[in-house]
This record gives C-alpha cells, structure tokens and sequence, in this order.
C-alpha cells in the first residue's frame, strides 16, 4: 500500500513539474506591434523603423545586472537563490546572460505594453511558485505530499489562466492591426490615381535608389531598391 502511494506521488511530481515548466515554456515572446501604432499613417508616407535593436548577447551594463538581480529577489526569489549558489562556469554564465536577456525584453515591453507586461510578470511570479513546491516536494513526506499537491495544482491552474489571459491580449492586439491594416488598403485603394500620380511624378524627376535623375554620376550604382508604398516593413519595431 505504501509502495502504491510512494509510486504515485512519484508520478504527481514528475508531471506537476513538467506541467509547469511546459506551459511556461508556452509563453513564447512572439513578436507584436502595439495596437494602433500606424493609425492614420497612409502607406504612401509611412515612416521607417530602422532602429536597430541591442543584439540578445550583448554583454549587460553593471546597472542591467544590477536591476536584473533586483527583479529576480522581486519575482522569482526561489530560482535566483538556486542560481546565485550555483558553481561558476559556462552554464552559469549562459543562464545568468539569459536572465539578462529576459529582463531586457521585459523594460522594453513594460513601457510599450503594460498590460502584457504585467501577465508575463505574473507568469514569471507563478513559475517560481512551482518551482519552489517541486523543490519541497522532492524531500516531502506522505502527509507533507498530500499538503503540497492541492496548493501546486492551485498554481498550475493559475499559470494556465494566465497563459490564457495573454493570448487573448495577443489576440486583441492582432484584430486591432488587422482593422488597421484593413482601413489603409481601403483608403490607399480609393486614392489610387492620385498615389499613383504622385509617386510617378517623385520617380520622373528624382529617379529611383542607384539610378537618381540628379547625380552628377551617369553611371548606375548599386543600391537596395526602395520599397513600393504599402509593402510590409519588415523592420517593424517588435517586443522580441
């Protein structure tokens, strides 16, 4: 009869942990533009992002390791006790550049998006929950197992709600660029002519990127051809 409790509480922690870590390995960081960000903005005069953003390895600043730490003792107490006492060495820099990394997207999307800033914190606040109770549970007892499990399924719940609750940001977030995106093809379209009108006249006198009408070169150079009004940017600010 023991034997039979021993195996399946062995069972309980194998997938209690497992559960959690997958669902937080679900919260992928999938790039989005903040709702509305081109509203009114014809494709014809579209600003460029150019921007180039912080390679992830770049190697962090006294100060990012210094806020790092303080949002880790803040958020996930549990796994940084783990981290700060583990051996130094390869492993231990990649994750503690991981954590950099982390916490990097996270300022980027706090002041962009609060609102799904404060699910991914959440999440992050869940998952060292669990991480803790799995901890205890690998030491646990019968009678200190059959504590533990109702309050880990409590939080496995909850991280899945939480997960939930992002996708529906996300999703929100899509429908409003899709809506946007939808109103400029139909106000470019009805504008045809006269898009038209104005990017043949720009061409007809400047010419195009490599072949300008005004250089004092006649000879072609090579250069990226510019992009036709209304084609994706492809570098489009994201939260990733």
């Amino acid at each position: 009869m023991m034997r039979s409790q021993s195996t399946r509480a062995g069972r309980w922690k194998l997938a209690a942990c497992l559960t959690g870590a997958l669902l937080v390995g679900a919260l992928a960081e999938i790039p989005i533009q903040p709702a509305g960000a081109q509203e009114n903005q014809s494709t014809a005069a579209r600003p460029r992002n150019n921007k180039a953003a912080k390679p992830a390895t770049a190697p962090p600043t006294a100060e990012e390791e210094a806020k790092t730490a303080q949002f880790m003792e803040q958020y996930a107490p549990e796994r940084f006790k783990v981290f700060k006492a583990s051996r130094e060495g390869p492993a231990k820099k990649q994750f503690g550049q991981f954590l950099i990394n982390r916490w990097r997207r996270l300022e980027e999307l706090r002041t962009r998006q609060p609102d799904l800033y404060q699910v991914r914190v959440e999440a992050i606040r869940l998952d060292d929950d669990i991480f803790s109770i799995c901890r205890q549970m690998k030491k646990a007892n019968t009678a200190d197992m059959q504590k533990l499990l109702p309050v880990l399924h409590t939080k496995v719940a909850d991280l899945f709600d939480n997960g939930l609750k992002e996708r529906k940001i996300r999703i929100a977030q899509l429908e409003a660029q899709l809506k946007n995106q939808t109103d400029l093809l139909e106000a470019d379209s009805s504008r045809r002519d006269e898009l038209i009108a104005r990017r043949y006249h720009q061409i007809s006198t400047q010419g195009v990127a490599g072949a300008r009408l005004n250089a004092a070169s006649s000879k072609g150079t090579l250069a990226v051809p510019e992009q036709p009004p209304g084609d994706k940017d492809d570098n489009t600010d994201s939260d990733h």
